[in-house]
């Protein structure tokens, strides 16, 4: 198959800015191409460019705007929109697309999508819109922001097929804008196992939160807990690993808002490393003791399936789609925004190496059998083909 996905966050080499839409987009790309298909990149940079390794392609796009979303106009995202629009038809007319995916995020397929205009099938992914970030992470609201939010609605519900790495947001998508029960299919996201795999060189007591410094990530639920943590270790240290982000009081720096929380000696204990690397990432991980998600909200968070295919034991909050991730002892789920049940997990699993180690393994055989790129990217292109006439796509709705 000809597959185009479009991601404007999706990473040129080296970077470290990586948002979960290019996360996604990167492995299910290379796991597609893993698995035989030509796949093409809609994605963006500082000028117009295309470039091609094996059977991908990148074309890149002039975003215009900023990269945060929540700083950009509604013009400035209708203006990408409409070019992106045209760069698929242009893509179709000369390579005969069989699929392409938009994300929800970011009203990138607006102008294909809201306008019906002819061209290849398509298919648009569920991430998390604008509305539920701003629902779960207390933003306020700007008039922009309104209006990049309506234009993803209005995308999603123009969608004739989509797909979902859980049934969470499925669900919570449909209270706010209109889906077809039969459109819907859950695929969940892959991870690359083979970048992501276990690795000697664990520490005593290193407990890592991967992730963006955000309310809705709950960094601040496990800046409450480092107290009784430090209680049972005192020697435990934490590390925060992930971009700061403006969820603060008042809009300002969630990290500063975390790191205000801390006493003396728990603020000794805890480091925030800022952005790092894939590479540094998967360093992070060998040398983790224990990975906690506190998440307030989550959809499918590539953190956990990258701490699983490293055989970490996880900790994380029973919330969003989480759950859906894993069975019983492939990880500890805990309830949200509750300190001392996180602090305890914690606790338990530093404790105890053979429960570590049990869980650490279970979660790589989860990872291994359900998440490795070729499986999901065969389950993507089921999904793909019923979308194109070939299959029929079965349903997973509200």
């Amino acid at each position: 198959m000809k597959i185009c996905l479009v991601s404007h966050e999706y990473p040129r080499p080296g970077s470290t800015s990586w948002g979960g839409v290019g996360a996604y987009t990167f492995n299910m790309s290379h796991a597609l191409a893993g698995n035989g298909h030509t796949v093409f990149i809609i994605a963006s940079g500082n000028e117009p460019s295309r470039e091609a390794e094996g059977n991908i392609t990148v074309i890149r796009l002039p975003l215009n705007a900023p990269k945060i979303i929540t700083r950009r106009t509604a013009a400035q995202a209708l203006d990408y929109s409409e070019r992106v629009r045209d760069c698929v038809r242009a893509l179709h007319r000369s390579e005969g697309l069989d699929i392409v995916e938009f994300p929800d995020f970011g009203a990138e397929g607006y102008s294909f999508l809201a306008a019906a205009l002819t061209g290849p099938p398509h298919v648009l992914r569920l991430h998390t819109c604008l509305e539920l970030v701003f629902r779960n992470d207390s933003r306020r609201w700007s008039r922009e922001s309104r209006g990049i939010a309506q234009m993803e609605i209005d995308a999603i519900s123009s969608a004739a097929h989509i797909t979902s790495p859980s049934k969470f947001l499925i669900g919570l998508t449909g209270g706010i804008a209109r889906i077809s029960a039969r459109s819907v299919k859950v695929v969940p996201n892959p991870v690359d196992t083979g970048f992501f795999r276990p690795a000697g060189g664990a520490e005593e007591a290193a407990v890592l939160c991967p992730g963006r410094i955000q309310r809705l990530k709950g960094t601040h639920i496990l800046i409450q807990a480092i107290p009784r943590v430090l209680e049972k270790f005192p020697s435990a240290k934490f590390i925060f690993a992930g971009r700061d982000t403006l969820s603060g009081p008042d809009g300002g720096s969630f990290q500063a808002h975390a790191e205000s929380l801390l006493d003396t000696k728990p603020a000794a204990a805890a480091r925030f490393t800022g952005e790092v690397s894939r590479e540094e990432m998967a360093r992070l991980y060998s040398r983790a003791t224990v990975v906690v998600t506190p998440s307030l909200y989550d959809n499918f968070p590539n953190t956990v399936l990258e701490a699983m295919a490293c055989a970490k034991p996880v900790v994380a909050a029973s919330v969003g789609g989480i759950p859906e991730m894993m069975r019983e002892n492939e990880a500890v789920l805990v309830p949200p925004d509750d300190p001392e049940e996180l602090a305890l997990a914690i606790n338990a699993l530093l404790a105890d190496r053979p429960l570590r180690e049990k869980i650490g393994q279970n979660a790589l055989n989860a990872a291994m059998t359900r998440y490795a790129p070729s499986i999901v990217a065969a389950e993507m292109t089921a999904a793909y083909e019923a979308a194109i006439g070939k299959g029929t796509m079965s349903c997973a709705c509200r």
